[in-house]
């Protein structure tokens, strides 16, 4: 059962890092708007690694139980 959720938080990890990839690559005419953009993206793909992080710490806890 720890695999699973550890595999389904590094999948939604994965999402959140691609989601955030996108989110950086939107354009927009205003530069502020850019600018959120920009760092909002970041921050999504910052929280999609650590979420990846801890759920690849689970699963290698998993393994040598």
């Amino acid at each position: 059962m720890r695999k699973v959720i550890s595999g389904i938080a590094m999948l939604a990890g994965m999402l959140l890092v691609v989601i955030g990839l996108v989110l950086c690559m939107c354009e927009t005419a205003d530069f502020s708007k850019q600018l959120f953009n920009l760092v909002y993206g970041m921050a999504t793909m910052a929280v999609g690694a650590i979420i990846c992080y801890l759920g690849k710490e689970g699963s290698e806890c998993c393994g040598n139980r």
